[in-house]
């Protein structure tokens, strides 16, 4: 097992991620802004579509679904921004950079604690 590093970020479900038990693919460790976007493809077809979550909505399974069919058609249409881009531009927005030792972390402390903060505020409001 490899050590939790307190500035590391990584992806993890949030529907059963409190749970005791580990599900398969419920959580990603990105070694790069540039592998995000295969580790939620991960998240998705390994552990939602592919069952292994308990606690996941049977809507958002319908969601993904469909998303999943139409995503191969909105690939390939002229001007559509491609996953990875687009999860670079989102770890951007975040402040989220590659570290040094591997892996993303936030710009600085501040920016990591300034983020919470802010979605903690919408979240609870």
């Amino acid at each position: 097992n490899d050590k939790v590093v307190s500035t590391k970020v990584g992806l993890r479900c949030t529907n059963c991620s409190k749970l005791p038990v580990h599900y398969t693919a419920a959580s990603f460790f990105p070694s790069t802004v540039g592998s995000v976007a295969s580790g939620l493809g991960t998240i998705a077809a390994r552990h939602f579509l592919g069952g292994k979550c308990p606690l996941l909505p049977e809507s958002i399974l319908d969601q993904l679904s469909a998303t999943k069919k139409s995503s191969t058609i909105q690939t390939k249409t002229p001007g559509h921004i491609g996953m990875e881009a687009y999860m670079r531009n989102i770890c951007a927005q975040h402040f989220l950079v590659n570290s040094l030792g591997g892996g993303i972390q936030f710009r600085s402390m501040e920016d990591g604690l300034k983020l919470i903060k802010i979605e903690n505020e919408v979240q609870f409001n």
